[in-house]
């Protein structure tokens, strides 16, 4: 019915102004310039939103790289509190220099952290660690010690609706550890659903590439917490996840461009109405001055 209605809409409109009335025109009608074009943005109006998820590049942050809700924040995005007699879980906000020393690396309350990589001076991994391409910083979580999600509350949801949920990953390794593999990975969740990335293995000092990742969500409720956990082991043997440019949309969103997208046909009937009204006003007008004439 919706998408009836603006396409119709939409070819009454747009024959009115091929025609060139300026005025416009809608089922014998003739509208003042601004009614017109208030009928067409809500012809053409979609009904879903973009990207519901806040800073999902964590460019936004208070210091730059560092120990989340410790020594930076990131807009948006909470960390879990204290756990393992860490002020916070070991969740970090990092950038392409994480495997720099000296000048890089990130800080926690221990002191200064790297990750292996081709720019760790005193011995080079060249394992290809880099940045996402998603701006300058990214999240990067611990999976095997002092472990806890980094999360964010998602408003604007329609209850029955499926999200969809899309984000880039890859896996790095504290310098701590010089000879032994590990594994990592995510575990996600929205509401009370879960969902988990593959889990990579590497080697010693090794570096797991950036990766897409998507998922759909179904909405229980309008607000719901979307978090993420970084996972990972042996214990010891520091896992680092590394996750950038996260995204939550309708599944069913905008349709591609050149598709006139569905409307929502209640507030479309409304606007007519309200435009109806501003016509009829105005003719009453119009009348009551011929008369006095």
């Amino acid at each position: 019915m919706g998408q009836f209605f603006g396409r119709r809409l939409g070819e009454r409109l747009g024959a009115a102004a091929r025609r060139g009335r300026a005025r416009g025109e809608l089922g014998g009608l003739r509208l003042g310039p601004w009614a017109a074009a208030v009928l067409v943005a809500v012809a053409v109006a979609p009904l879903h939103a973009g990207n519901l998820v806040i800073n999902g590049s964590f460019e936004t942050n208070t210091n730059g790289v560092g120990y989340l809700d410790y020594n930076t924040a990131a807009t948006g995005w909470s960390n879990s509190g204290s756990t393992a007699g860490r002020p916070q879980a070991f969740n970090f906000i990092v950038d392409a220099n994480a495997d720099k020393r000296p000048g890089g690396g990130f800080n926690s309350e221990l002191g200064t952290i790297w990750v292996w990589g081709p720019q760790y001076s005193e011995a080079p991994s060249a394992n290809g660690f880099t940045g996402s391409g998603y701006g300058t910083y990214f999240l990067g979580g611990d999976g095997a010690y002092a472990t806890g999600p980094v999360s964010q509350v998602i408003g604007g949801l329609t209850v029955n609706e499926q999200y969809t949920l899309s984000f880039v990953w890859g896996a790095a390794q504290f310098t701590d550890v010089k000879d032994q593999g590990f594994n990592a990975g995510w575990q996600i969740s929205f509401g009370s659903e879960v969902a988990n990335t593959e889990t990579v293995s590497l080697p010693s000092r090794g570096f797991a590439p950036w990766r897409s990742f998507s998922t759909t969500f179904t909405a229980s409720a309008v607000s719901q917490t979307l978090s993420f956990l970084a996972t990972g082991g042996p214990a010891g043997v520091p896992p680092f996840s590394l996750l950038d440019n996260v995204s939550l949309e309708p599944t069913n969103g905008p349709p591609p461009p050149g598709v006139v997208p569905e409307i929502d046909a209640s507030a479309a009937t409304s606007v007519l109405a309200l435009v109806g009204g501003v016509l009829g006003c105005a003719e009453r007008r119009r009348r009551t001055r011929g008369a006095a004439r």
